[in-house]
């Protein structure tokens, strides 16, 4: 898992990480996250031109396995740790 997880996020080039593999990607964190009894997930994206696809595909992979996604738009990596920390203690 290393390849592709960042301390901020995932990481690589456009060729590697694909619609497809967002998709996939997306029913496998909803299969894990269900298992810790987690239904939603955030998700953000910055400026590049690929973010906007690959989120979509990534909430699509998710929703399909039973998750919900909140999509927050784009914005920086600060914002979503903050959103983590914060539904961690709810």
């Amino acid at each position: 898992m290393g390849k592709w997880f960042g301390s901020s996020g995932i990481r690589g080039a456009y060729e590697n990480i694909s619609p497809d593999f967002a998709m996939s990607l997306g029913r496998a964190v909803q299969k894990a996250k269900s298992e810790n009894e987690w239904d939603t997930a955030y998700i953000a994206s910055d400026i590049r031109l690929t973010s906007d696809i690959l989120k979509s595909a990534f909430m699509s992979g998710f929703n399909s396995a039973g998750g919900e996604v909140i999509d927050i738009g784009k914005t920086t990596t600060p914002v979503i740790a903050f959103l983590s920390q914060i539904e961690s203690t709810l």
